[in-house]
């Protein structure tokens, strides 16, 4: 609340008051040739210094109230508070033993990490033509599918293996092994070679 007062005061009023107070009071000196404050009269010919001293500051005061009202509000739309907009995560393609592939992990845990329209339990193909019911993840994608088939089939519970296919598939296990990375680069992860 106290954002909008600030707001009012500073992006309406300040504003309003030097284009409706000052600029009319500088065009009415201008146009009359002179004014009169606080009892003084000064015109362009008596008292010039005064009369384009006055005209001058009431000028720059509507062009800084002006300022300040398009600045009050630039910063009041771009504050962290109006501007912040809920965040969707993105999902993560790192499949770890923890989180939504824990050992208790189901296919509900899956919909909430990746959303309902990317997540499908479809029937899979395996090796030599047989076929496995599994949760898929960004079915229609290959370079994001994943595959998981469960413990518990009927409850969709507790994955029991994880299918990964292509050489360009994003998704990373852990220490950012992935399809298609060389024995040699397994090797400089692992710190030693394979014997």
């Amino acid at each position: 609340m106290a954002n909008w007062i600030v707001l009012f005061l500073f992006g309406v009023v300040v504003p309003a008051t030097g284009l409706f107070v000052l600029l009319p009071r500088a065009l009415a000196a201008l146009r009359t040739g002179g004014f009169t404050a606080y009892g003084f009269p000064a015109t362009r010919k008596n008292n010039p210094l005064r009369f384009w001293l006055a005209v001058a500051s009431w000028l720059s005061l509507t062009l800084f109230s002006v300022f300040i009202g398009i600045f009050a509000v630039v910063q009041f739309f771009a504050s962290p508070a109006f501007a912040q907009q809920p965040q969707i995560p993105q999902p993560r393609y790192e499949i770890a033993c923890r989180g939504q592939f824990g050992p208790n992990a189901t296919h509900a845990d899956l919909v909430k990490a990746y959303g309902a329209r990317n997540v499908t339990f479809e029937e899979v193909g395996r090796a030599e033509g047989e076929k496995a019911k599994a949760t898929v993840i960004f079915a229609k994608d290959p370079a994001r599918r994943l595959e998981i088939e469960w413990f518990d089939e009927k409850k969709r519970a507790r994955p029991s293996v994880i299918t990964v296919f292509g050489e360009n598939n994003r998704w990373t296990g852990p220490l950012g092994i992935k399809n298609g990375i060389t024995i040699q680069e397994i090797e400089k992860i692992a710190g030693k070679p394979f014997r």
